[in-house]
């Protein structure tokens, strides 16, 4: 985590001097690139002014490239990964995603309020209120494992609760999608794959570090919630759900975890569950339905 957060500092140094520039510096390298075609139409053709010529297209070329990377990641569209520059397609993109993501208005006791503090504090209100238990009730962990029989065999514990290989950690790493939404700490799947020659002993034995002792330094865990739209046009707090995005090095540990617990799962959950069990697709259950009504169907 430290070393994340001093990165962090330099790539938001590197990005204000370098890459954030990025609209200058094409608009730079175009300017070179018409001085010299400009010189070579005065002057005439020589060796020196196409060398220069073609080490300007050069530059426009990096410089539209890392602009299209820049705005691909930013609009989130992950089908389109060849092609020619589409900074156009990009920008509608990116202007559409966040269009709904800002709450402009919202209905709060039969009246329309566009002041930002008193949404906040009523979508702040309306969430504490739905997820606190105000029953009163005190049952705890303990109630609950007193009435839940233990039925997971020694071998299966010990397949989900053993010290994760450098293999198993990397296979996690790489099965995720690297274009997720960032968390807290702001690096993406992306920084850690493409990066993963320099990274990667640092992730195995932070991940093994918590299969040891079963803790997490604070800020490994932290998350962000936002709120996403159920529909179109958002009235009410209710029309919003939240998610949790949390931190990529959190996910692994989850992935690790949901991988092993995949492969045993079977083992314990019925047979007419269908649907997120490894080896089952709930799509079976659509099929028997329709076997089952042929069946019945027949006369004899």
């Amino acid at each position: 985590m430290v070393k994340l957060k001093r990165l962090k500092r330099e790539l938001q140094s590197w990005n204000r001097s370098t890459f954030g520039q990025v609209d200058k510096l094409v608009i730079a390298a175009q300017k070179e690139l018409t001085d010299i075609q400009l010189n070579i139409s005065s002057q005439g053709y020589t060796d020196d002014l196409f060398d220069k010529e073609v080490q300007a297209q050069a530059k426009i070329n990096v410089a539209l490239s890392q602009k299209s990377c820049l705005l691909q990641q930013k609009s989130r569209v992950s089908w389109l990964n060849d092609g020619d520059r589409n900074t156009a397609f990009f920008h509608a993109s990116l202007r559409y995603k966040q269009k709904p993501n800002r709450i402009q208005s919202l209905m709060i006791d039969g009246n329309m309020v566009s002041d930002q503090d008193s949404i906040g504090e009523h979508i702040v209100e309306y969430f504490t209120k739905l997820f606190t238990d105000d029953s009163g009730s005190d049952v705890g962990i303990a109630d609950i494992e007193a009435v839940i029989e233990h039925v997971i065999l020694d071998d299966h514990n010990a397949i989900l609760l053993a010290i994760p290989t450098d293999e198993e950690i990397s296979a996690a790493v790489f099965g995720m999608d690297s274009n997720s939404s960032l968390g807290p700490d702001g690096f993406s799947g992306k920084f850690f794959q493409a990066c993963w020659e320099i990274v990667k002993k640092d992730i195995w034995r932070a991940v093994r570090t918590f299969f040891v002792g079963s803790y997490l330094p604070t800020g490994c865990n932290s998350s962000t919630m936002v709120l996403i739209p159920k529909k179109k046009n958002v009235v009410s707090v209710s029309d919003l759900r939240p998610i949790v995005l949390s931190n990529f090095f959190f996910k692994i540990i989850s992935k690790v975890l949901a991988v092993r617990l995949s492969f045993v799962a079977s083992n314990y959950v019925s047979q007419n569950q269908f649907g997120f069990i490894h080896g089952r697709s709930i799509h079976d259950c659509i099929l028997l339905r329709s076997e089952g009504y042929n069946c019945m169907r027949r006369t004899g």
